[in-house]
């Protein structure tokens, strides 16, 4: 490592502490006691759907954003766009309390999320020495998604979190346990869901049969609870799909922009989505786990609607692009302008409608995540010993 390039990892992590303690800290205020319109919005949303459900109210009037109740009783209007077991699973994370006791608890479960993936990177990177390990945890961290996300009250960290425990768990042989874990992980499928394909491709079928078991039960109940059938729900989904067409960015609101038909743009680009990840993922069986959460992480975050601050998912991404870079002792030119970008891509200090308003901005971000997956792909090494013992 020259002296310039260690000056530079130095003034890295100084300036990604800063930046973590100021996101965190801000999005914490936000989603605990943030009086604006917007703190702890989506929280709100799954908190009112969770007193809904559990009042059994029918779901045509939540659909239309209509309560019949008098105003003093009412949550505020929703509009479901989650599958049926998201309705009991999300019980957990936005229990039927008063709402001020719901902002807390999503704050403890988000610390708790954030502290278990930056735990998970920094003992991912632990064998190429402690700058590397403060990085690894500091790629997780340092993320403006997670102050977007914590002061929305958004799902997306504890998703994350959960993720990266199930496939730790199936790797260490607690299959039952993995499929439990990613069953709630599945709370939020466009997320979770490409995650899958990581314990497909090895094998590990039980924890995602499992996992696919408890969502089927869970859903069954809350159709018969909410007394509608499959189609029926289908169609109250359908009927709140369209408006999420021109939010967010990535490759759907890229096509849809252009002309795409929104419906059927989203199946093909979900379709596509699926395939390249699978392909991706069996090309590179050898890779380290790390690198193919990477990999799931970066496709989980563009094969569907998503919008800023699900970017927290192509944080295992910078990750292993810190692995990378230090695995090459910090000399490959290419493996270290890929972890800039991504990791630039990722911190930068921008507004939430600066990045969701200005389009090349938007495919700034998506072609440095996509071009960090092929550095990944093209230069980590192979059949290297895998994070937290993982037999993988």
């Amino acid at each position: 490592m020259t002296a310039l390039v260690s000056r530079f990892v130095r003034a890295s992590i100084v300036a990604l502490l800063l930046l973590s303690a100021l996101y965190i800290g801000w999005g914490l205020f936000q989603l605990v006691a943030g009086g604006s319109n917007v703190a702890a919005i989506d929280l709100r949303y799954r908190w009112s759907e969770g007193r809904y459900f559990v009042e059994r109210m029918e779901l045509a009037d939540l659909a239309r954003q209509v309560d019949p109740r008098p105003p003093e009783l009412t949550h505020g209007p929703v509009s479901p766009n989650y599958p049926p077991w998201s309705f009991v699973t999300g019980l957990l994370a936005a229990p039927p309390v008063p709402f001020g006791a719901a902002r807390i608890w999503m704050a403890l479960l988000d610390v708790v999320a954030l502290a278990a993936a930056a735990l998970f990177a920094s003992r991912a990177l632990r064998g190429n020495g402690p700058q590397a390990a403060t990085l690894g945890a500091l790629a997780v961290l340092a993320c403006i998604a997670n102050m977007y996300t914590l002061s929305a009250g958004q799902y997306g960290l504890v998703v994350n979190a959960l993720v990266v425990g199930a496939i730790v768990l199936d790797a260490n042989g607690r299959w039952i346990w993995a499929g439990i874990v990613f069953a709630l992980a599945l709370v939020k499928p466009q997320s979770a869901g490409l995650f899958a394909l990581v314990l497909l491709v090895r094998g590990s079928w039980r924890p995602v049969a499992l996992a696919g078991l408890l969502i089927a039960v869970e859903g069954v109940f809350a159709l018969a609870w909410l007394r509608i059938g499959p189609l029926g729900y289908a169609d109250q989904i359908r009927a709140a799909v369209p408006r999420l067409y021109s939010l967010g960015y990535g490759p759907l609101e890229f096509v849809v922009r252009a002309g795409g038909d929104g419906p059927w743009s989203a199946l093909v680009v979900a379709v596509a989505g699926l395939l390249v990840t699978l392909w991706l993922l069996m090309r590179n069986r050898d890779l380290s786990l790390l690198a193919r959460l990477a990999i799931a992480g970066v496709a989980a975050r563009l094969w569907t609607y998503h919008n800023a601050y699900d970017n927290v998912l192509v944080a295992f991404l910078a990750v292993a692009l810190v692995e990378l870079a230090w695995n090459t002792r910090l000399g490959d030119g290419v493996v270290l302008a890929a972890a800039t970008a991504v990791m630039v891509s990722l911190a930068a200090p921008l507004p939430w409608n600066t990045i969701n308003t200005i389009a090349w901005l938007q495919v700034a971000h998506v072609a440095s995540w996509v071009l960090g997956v092929a550095v990944v792909v093209a230069r980590a090494p192979r059949n290297q010993p895998r994070a937290f013992g993982a037999r993988l």
